[in-house]
């Protein structure tokens, strides 16, 4: 998988001044595409690679429509790429800007107590995403574009950062070893640590299991999920811890939770919300393997994805609560998916789920969930 940026820029028109021109620019570091095919590549049914046995599919018409889409908005789409070294692509739109007050219902994520971060990542646009959201609260951060550089800050400012966060993918020095570093220059910082991945070839040999990350967000990384992780290092330090985080950790323990989910990456992240909590993980890929694992042996509780292959989370559920064994016809399970529409919980809870944990998962509601189901 190649590495990719997506960012959205807006830039007020000078002939319009009640419009703004949007900007939706997307970056890859991937094959490239050649001069020869950039000239016909927004032509229909043109593919940069038209080969009977070319890697990517396709009709050809994809770039065509979204041209004349931008277009008929008063915007358009351009492409600028190096062959080898990647693409960017840049769709615009025009837009009217709209008269009434906007209302922000968007929960208060700044930090009362301000504190500064350090930022370690190569790529320039992924720095400056991350920087914006620490800003937006309320935090000082200091950015660095290599793992040498980050090491030679923290060396002259030892007591400076609350939080590192980490790209796990470097250039130069690998993660394992810098963060090794850290820890040898600041283990309180190293504690602290939020490693940022980008797909799961980033996981490479479990290098993270290996030095004891324990906070492993997937980028792009939403702001309210990157305000929780930095919220669960600090809050010890900045302000009371709550009760019921006591409780979660502790009612965890020993608790037997099966987790049916396809995606590694979202194993990863569970498995090291629920580990810090004492509990025992068993992961199975599909729907089929967790009706398997129940008839093998008992679970106190199921997280269950939605959409996975061979057999997704609905039939398996299904099959699970018309078990003839009450034992397994009654674990509880809790839906884990990005469905939050009113229909799709509503549908969950319908065929015997008994809660909704809504992806990208914060480890607070997690707990929490599993608590509820667990004391009915």
């Amino acid at each position: 998988m190649h590495e990719n940026m997506q960012l959205i820029e807006s830039k007020r028109s000078l002939s319009d001044p009640k419009s703004v021109c949007l900007y939706f620019i997307v970056k890859d570091s991937g094959i490239g595409i050649t001069e020869q095919s950039l000239a016909d590549l927004f032509e229909s049914f043109t593919q940069a690679d038209s080969s009977t046995t070319r890697k990517f599919g396709g009709t050809g018409l994809g770039l065509t429509i979204s041209k004349r889409l931008c277009q008929s908005m008063g915007g358009d789409i351009t492409v600028k790429s190096t062959q080898g070294v990647g693409s960017e692509f840049i769709a615009s739109i025009k837009v009217k800007l709209n008269n009434q007050a906007l209302i922000d219902d968007t929960p208060n994520l700044t930090f009362t107590d301000a504190f500064e971060v350090l930022i370690v990542d190569d790529n320039e646009d992924d720095l400056k995403v991350i920087e914006n959201q620490l800003t937006a609260m309320g935090l000082a951060c200091t950015a660095c574009q290599s793992a040498k550089q980050a090491i030679d800050i923290i060396e002259h400012n030892k007591e400076k950062f609350k939080v590192i966060i980490v790209d796990w993918a470097m250039p130069s020095m690998s993660s394992e070893t810098f963060l090794i570093r850290i820890f040898n220059i600041n283990p309180q910082l190293y504690a602290n640590t939020i490693v940022l991945i980008m797909s799961d070839e980033s996981l490479l040999n479990n290098g993270a299991k290996k030095v004891s990350i324990k906070t492993i967000l997937q980028k792009p990384v939403y702001t309210s999920v990157l305000y929780e992780a930095i919220e669960s290092k600090v809050v010890g330090s900045l302000n009371e811890v709550p009760v019921v985080n006591a409780v979660s950790e502790k009612s965890l323990a020993g608790i037997k939770i099966l987790v049916v989910e396809d995606n590694s990456i979202n194993k990863l992240i569970v498995t090291n919300i629920l580990e810090n909590a004492d509990a025992q993980i068993y992961l199975v890929d599909n729907g089929l393997e967790c009706i398997q694992a129940v008839k093998s042996q008992s679970y106190d509780i199921i997280l269950m994805d939605i959409h996975m292959p061979i057999m997704d989370g609905v039939e398996a559920s299904k099959i699970i609560r018309n078990d003839s064994d009450k034992a397994i016809a009654n674990i509880p399970i809790i839906a884990l998916t990005a469905n939050v529409m009113k229909d799709d919980i509503t549908r969950y809870l319908s065929i015997g789920m008994n809660a909704h944990v809504a992806k990208p998962i914060k480890a607070q509601k997690l707990r929490e969930t599993i608590i509820l189901c667990l004391s009915k």
